[in-house]
């Protein structure tokens, strides 16, 4: 497994978690692999915590392991 041989580069989407969880269902993603996004509208962190990005000007990512 190496962290970052595949990735998914997003422009926007709702949550890069609920992308990777979805992705998930559908197929078995190579272990190591970066889903990116510029912008999400519905972030969400730990604890129930959430948040909105500004566009360009954050971290959001999610590896799948």
């Amino acid at each position: 497994m190496k962290v970052g041989s595949h990735i998914i580069d997003l422009d926007t989407v709702s949550s890069t978690n609920n992308y990777a969880l979805a992705l998930l269902e559908e197929e078995k993603p190579v272990d190591g692999t970066v889903i990116t996004a510029g912008y999400q509208s519905g972030g969400r962190g730990q604890e129930g915590n959430s948040w909105e990005s500004e566009k360009g000007r954050n971290l959001l990512f999610t590896i799948i392991l």
